[in-house]
């Protein structure tokens, strides 16, 4: 395991949110690089909570998050949930074994800030790999951020990373982009554990229907009859957002990454539905929209024979 540039990577996705932290010089941040066996041990945790207490005198409204090692690292409320860094990263590795891949050798990249408070873990998956046709192999890539201080919202990104020329320029195919801030409710270890699993298994097959996608360009009506169905399913108002990104690449002000704009080929259509999936306000909604954008997606397709699945 070695250190390393953190400007080399945690520049996209849900890496901006630790660019963010990290320009904070009064902190303590670091970056590793090596095999998720090199760096598994060094994953901190399990941290607890603990009142929140002075000379015997317990606020009853509010906890102290600790370090594995006793330090107290932050102040937080009794809606507040704890999501360990090392049950993350468990949770990671337990599902890719029971899907019988072995994680060990994949290259890891780890981002550990202010004692621990702030975590970051991207690992590349080089079996779950293809090229679409353009002449960029794409590798499967999980991302995971978290923290224990409120710096940062829980995110999970999955899906392919591509280098799309000498230059570096890099792009990003989405199978799951979930976020959610640490409020109970919204977020809990369960709730990971099976967006993790779910992600995982959604991975392999994408090779096939993302190739198929890239080379196919939007049917006539096409557009069309896939608002109609979202606006049965999410209303107008969203079909209308949903729209106003595939034309303008906007929605709901917010720039959509890594189409063309206007949207010209189905691997577009699917790029932003995927993204668009991610941004509901917890986890659990975000799982239930991306499946139903899944869901409604995949029928559409039907008709010419292309299967997301």
């Amino acid at each position: 395991m070695n250190s390393f540039d953190p400007e080399e990577i945690f520049k996209n996705t849900a890496s901006n949110h630790v660019k963010t932290a990290a320009r904070r010089t009064i902190h303590s941040h670091r970056w590793y690089r090596g095999t998720f066996k090199d760096i598994y041990p060094h994953v901190p945790g399990p941290f607890s909570v603990v009142p929140f207490q002075h000379e015997g005198l317990v606020n009853p409204l509010y906890h102290v998050i600790c370090s594995d090692k006793g330090l107290p690292l932050s102040v937080v409320t009794k809606s507040y949930v704890l999501i360990d860094h090392c049950d993350v990263v468990e949770s990671l590795a337990r599902s890719l074994r029971e899907l019988e891949r072995n994680i060990g050798l994949c290259p890891t990249e780890f981002y550990l800030g202010d004692g621990g408070c702030k975590f970051g873990l991207r690992v590349i998956l080089p079996d779950i790999a293809f090229d679409p046709g353009d002449g960029h192999p794409v590798a499967g890539r999980v991302e995971i951020l978290n923290s224990v201080d409120r710096s940062i919202p829980f995110r999970l990104n999955m899906g392919h990373f591509r280098l799309v020329c000498s230059n570096g320029l890099m792009l990003w195919q989405s199978t799951v982009d979930l976020l959610a801030i640490h409020i109970k409710g919204r977020l809990d270890n369960e709730k990971v554990d099976d967006a993790l699993a779910k992600g995982l298994k959604q991975l392999p097959g994408k090779g096939d229907s993302y190739r198929a996608l890239y080379n196919t360009g939007i049917p006539p009506k096409f557009t069309g009859e896939l608002l109609e169905n979202i606006q049965k399913v999410w209303g107008k108002p969203e079909a209308e957002e949903i729209n106003q990104a595939w034309i303008h690449g906007i929605y709901r002000k917010a720039e959509v990454p890594g189409i063309n704009v206007p949207a010209v080929s189905l691997w577009d259509i699917y790029n932003s539905l995927t993204w668009i999936s991610g941004r509901s306000r917890d986890l659990a909604s975000q799982v239930k929209t991306s499946e139903t954008a899944h869901r409604i997606l995949s029928e559409a397709l039907e008709k010419y024979r292309i299967s997301l699945n």
